[in-house]
């Protein structure tokens, strides 16, 4: 018998001069081919397939073959990622179908490079009790301009890459068109009312490209069962759906390349719930995977049954091991709306909620503990009242949800944005609003002045519209919605949001809109769920689920404009203050507007006739800024907050936002004691046609030095 065969331990070498160590028995690397240039650009994609010596039952089960790749940096830093198996898709537009595409090298891993230079690897592979390690294989990184992952700092509200520059996101929710009657193409489809379409990606890839054309740059995309659930029909097994996964690649690659960063919400409540809405989108607790595979007994089964859990925890190490490597994935949430599994409010989450809870915390330190990189986590909480596992480490930044009744919403998340960032001390962000029963008209007012409103709140995006995709994301409704965001982005270019030295705070009139607000009486429609009014309660009364009466202490009242009809929000820090300015008369109840047929008649507004809005033009009007920390002179520009508006008076020319010509939009402006007046420009809506001039305005006020300070 030859010698090597009486040990455990084999060492062969491979035609590339790798050397492969194992244990008798085990599966070994057979083949390895890299899949991308020699010379990988720092935080770009190095993937490489390769085969194994062995096939398995199941190859997406790490507890059969456990595929684990240490990656060495120049520095001699580790990274430790996962390897994965996938059955490649090619899509063929002109039938609408998915074909595999035959591959011998089914396996794949997938890097990020962080440092220029030279890269070692090696891969290991368990099966049961046997181990093998072949390696190191090496690539060469190059030195790029690329700002690489989304962080949070301490003691920052706003986030920035690795390469310490800033960010701030002009986000919106980006859902799949699941529902055939927002699917505008001609492509016939048997699905009824939930299921994922050929045309999904083609929508999605279109619709984000247009998004960043329109300056947004972050994006909240599901993993649904309609949509890119890895898991669903078979409980551990990723294989039926690998075509939807492609689909995946394809759509977090195209994020990357076009500089829109994605909030990945890994699991929907929706596929825990016992209602019948839940089950005609083919979700729900009876089709859940983790029920049907390990026969739960309970709800609360399965955020505390072992095998549920160690089985979830494959899921995530599936998805980081496949998606993980793109900094385009600015973070994962973890669940959406966790406190509503069904229709009824006084759902599983406030009778678990300490199960929960842990849950949220065990499974996002799951996702940082081995895996590079640990991208942010956070809960996509539907109640601002929520969020028990907001105070873990673990967690990074904050979220919730927040839907009203009432006509003028702006103040309330400014409230929920201050109030998270004071109460957990970390970043925050809003990833679902709307009004009940979808309000809309023509201009999408109720979606643009929301990002304006939310810009400057201190949350670290702006909120995120729920229902765009059926709303004027899709074709079918216009499909040039995502326009709306262009002047804001155009506002933000070139603002740094975490330099130490020009940190912004959130400052404004929300205590008075407030006021302003609950005086115009307006009472909801009965059929909304009894929860009580924000004014009543915050974000739910004293003893509803954890709530807590309004603190109007959180609402901002630094600015003092001249009359109750205008609301302003604005960021201040040493030497600048940045904000928006708005006519609160110019809304969707003074515009013509439709609403659900249910409460349509009851929403009607009878001064609006025609295509005019009731609102009448606002003129000679002043706000008063207070706690400016540096006295002087500042120079103060006003800009457009609309798209294909004429700001410069010059004819037959459009522009999408920027800076406003003429004497009155831009003047210079004394600061004494910490206050100043400003004259505000007629605001008007821009249905008169009197450009420039129209319902609100960005500012911009910027100290010109202390030189130009009069004497006191």
């Amino acid at each position: 018998m030859p010698a090597y065969l009486r040990y455990p331990l084999l060492i062969l070498l491979s035609a590339v001069g790798t050397i492969v160590r194992a244990q008798q028995g085990t599966a070994t690397i057979a083949s390895l081919t890299p899949l991308t240039p020699a010379a990988v650009p720092q935080y770009a994609k190095y993937e490489a397939a390769f085969a194994l010596t062995s096939s398995f039952t199941n190859p997406y089960d790490p507890d059969e073959v456990d595929v684990t790749v240490v990656f060495t940096s120049p520095s001699r830093r580790a990274r430790t990622v996962h390897g994965f198996f996938m059955v490649p898709y090619q899509r063929h537009d002109s039938t609408g179908t998915w074909r595999q595409r035959p591959t011998a090298q089914p396996w794949r891993v997938r890097f990020s490079p962080d440092e220029a230079g030279q890269w070692t690897y090696t891969v290991t592979i368990r099966t049961g009790q046997a181990t093998s390690t072949a390696g190191p294989y090496r690539f060469q990184c190059a030195a790029s301009a690329a700002p690489g992952f989304l962080r949070a700092v301490p003691d920052r509200s706003y986030l920035q890459f690795s390469n310490g520059s800033s960010f701030f996101g002009i986000g919106q929710d980006l859902r799949s068109s699941f529902n055939t009657s927002k699917n505008c193409d001609a492509q016939p489809t048997a699905c009824d009312s939930a299921c994922y379409l050929f045309s999904t990606l083609l929508q999605q890839l279109g619709w984000v490209k247009s998004f960043a054309r329109s300056g947004g740059n972050l994006a909240r995309v599901w993993l649904e069962p309609f949509s890119y659930e890895p898991e669903w029909e078979i409980g551990g097994d990723y294989g039926t759906r690998q075509n939807r996964l492609a689909d995946l690649d394809s759509l977090v690659a195209t994020a990357g390349a076009s500089g829109v960063y994605l909030h990945m919400v890994l699991y929907n409540s929706r596929a825990l719930a016992v209602s019948k809405g839940a089950r005609t989108e083919g979700s729900g607790w009876q089709q859940n995977p983790y029920n049907r595979r390990f026969g739960l007994d309970s709800l609360r089964a399965f955020y505390i049954d072992g095998r549920a859990i160690r089985a979830y925890q494959h899921r995530l190490r599936y998805i980081q091991a496949r998606w993980g490597y793109s900094p385009a994935i600015a973070s994962y949430g973890l669940m959406n709306e966790p406190e509503l599994p069904g229709e009824e409010i006084q759902g599983a989450y406030y009778r678990n909620g300490k199960y929960i809870d842990a849950w949220f915390v065990r499974m996002a330190q799951f996702l940082k503990q081995d895996s590079y990189p640990a991208h942010l986590v956070s809960v996509d909480y539907g109640f601002g009242f929520s969020g028990g596992a907001n105070d873990s480490p673990a967690i990074d930044f904050t979220n919730t949800h927040h839907y009203t009744w009432d006509k003028l919403g702006n103040y309330q998340r400014a409230y929920i944005a201050r109030h998270h960032v004071r109460r957990f001390g970390k970043p925050f962000v809003q990833t679902e609003f709307g009004t009940p029963y979808w309000i809309s008209e023509d201009n999408n007012e109720e979606v643009r002045q929301a990002a304006w409103a939310s810009a400057f709140s201190g949350a670290f995006s702006t909120a995120f519209f729920y229902g765009a995709d059926g709303k004027y994301n899709n074709a079918c409704w216009g499909g040039e919605g995502v326009k709306l965001y262009l002047p804001l982005a155009v506002f933000l270019r070139g603002e740094s949001f975490n330099d130490s030295t020009n940190l912004y705070q959130p400052i404004g009139s929300a205590r008075a809109a407030h006021r302003a607000t609950r005086a115009r009486g307006f009472e909801k429609p009965r059929t909304l769920l009894e929860v009580p009014d924000f004014d009543q309660a915050g974000f739910g009364p004293a003893g509803f689920f954890g709530g807590e009466g309004l603190r109007r202490r959180v609402l901002t009242r630094d600015v003092v404009p001249s009359t109750p009809r205008i609301e302003v929000f604005a960021l201040r820090s040493a030497a600048k203050v940045i904000g928006w300015v708005h006519d609160t008369d110019y809304y969707w109840y003074n515009l013509p507007h439709n609403a659900h047929p249910e409460v349509h008649e009851r929403l009607k507004n009878p001064r609006v006739q025609g295509r005019q809005p009731a609102v009448s033009p606002l003129s000679g009007q002043t706000m008063t800024l207070e706690g400016l920390e540096r006295d002087g002179l500042y120079r103060l520009q006003w800009f457009s907050t609309h798209y294909n508006y004429d700001t410069d008076g010059v004819p037959a020319t459009t522009e999408d936002g920027g800076p406003i010509a003429g004497s009155e939009f831009q003047a210079s402006v004394t600061v004494l004691k910490g206050k100043a007046t400003i004259a505000i420009p007629t605001l008007q809506p821009r249905e008169l046609g009197k450009t420039p001039y129209a319902p609100d305005y960005g500012f911009k006020l910027t100290w010109a030095g202390e030189a130009a300070t009069p004497t006191r």
